[in-house]
């Protein structure tokens, strides 16, 4: 594929920031069909095992955050995150790590290494990948939470499963009915099930309500803008963790790059209409990060 955009867009900014930033927005569409699959058909792929239910309600509370989850993904796919990793090894691991704590040369070489893999031709990106790892990988309970439950919980409610169910644990109402309608499984946590067992008796129109959810699926629907938007506050959010910083015109401008190298136009239409809303929408995910 023809990177001349992206190589224009990543110049004057640190290589390390803008290969990440690459590999995530250039992902976005690729997990947002996987998103929306397993989300709206509520159904492993093909004939992966479903996880007990001890393990699919641990990750309620454990699985990782929208960043690393993305790159273990993508670690599983491509050399490249590997290549970092050689890099980010040599680090003080006592001390946070900071793009500039990465030497230039270095950085240039992984950029380099970046543009090669994109412009790779089929048969040669077929020998970059790790058929077995990859399986394993999408064979894992993480995997599907990830997909069916944390990115949903991101672009309906702007929080993440943990922060819910901590919630509802405590007896908030609206954040039990929002994980109800991410997940029926939910229902089945130890103190959520026993709060739910004593609105029966003191509540009764909300465990109506419970009921009345537990029998219709929710409506929310996954889109390629809601998607997107989440996917630019990870690279906002990584650049700053790596102490750079990225602006929302900066991340709009990247998806546009990677939108005209496809091919396909001058502006990627799936991101909200104007600079302002593509601000506020990624404001909206980072806030509720914290």
């Amino acid at each position: 594929m023809n990177t001349k955009h992206f190589e224009k867009w990543a110049k004057g900014k640190h290589p390390l920031i803008a290969m990440v930033a690459y590999g995530q927005a250039s992902q976005a569409k690729i997990a947002y069909g996987i998103a929306k699959a397993i989300h709206e058909e509520d159904m492993f792929l093909g004939d992966f095992t479903t996880p007990d239910l001890n393990t699919w309600l641990k990750l309620f509370r454990s699985h990782k955050n929208g960043i690393e989850f993305i790159n273990q993904f993508l670690g599983t796919q491509s050399s490249i995150i590997r290549s970092i990793e050689s890099v980010t090894d040599q680090l003080d691991d006592n001390a946070p790590i900071k793009a500039s704590n990465i030497s230039t040369d270095a950085a240039k070489s992984l950029l380099e290494k970046t543009l090669k893999t994109i412009n790779m031709s089929e048969e040669e990106m077929a020998q970059n990948y790790q058929p077995q790892e990859l399986e394993q990988f999408l064979r894992s309970p993480d995997f599907y939470f990830f997909f069916r439950v944390y990115v949903p919980c991101q672009l309906f409610h702007y929080t993440t499963p943990a922060q819910l169910l901590r919630k509802a644990r405590q007896r908030n109402f609206d954040s039990l009915i929002k994980l109800i309608k991410l997940d029926h499984s939910v229902i089945f946590d130890r103190k959520v099930s026993r709060y739910i067992h004593e609105l029966r008796s003191t509540r009764r129109s909300k465990y109506e309500q419970i009921i009345d959810t537990l029998h219709f699926k929710s409506r929310g629907q996954i889109t390629k803008q809601k998607f997107k938007v989440f996917y630019a506050a990870m690279i906002m959010n990584m650049a700053n963790e790596l102490g750079e910083k990225l602006t929302a015109p900066e991340i709009r401008e990247l998806f546009d790059a990677i939108y005209q190298d496809e091919g396909k136009g001058l502006i990627d239409p799936d991101l909200p209409g104007t600079p302002h809303s593509f601000y506020m929408a990624i404001k909206r995910h980072i806030a509720n990060s914290k």
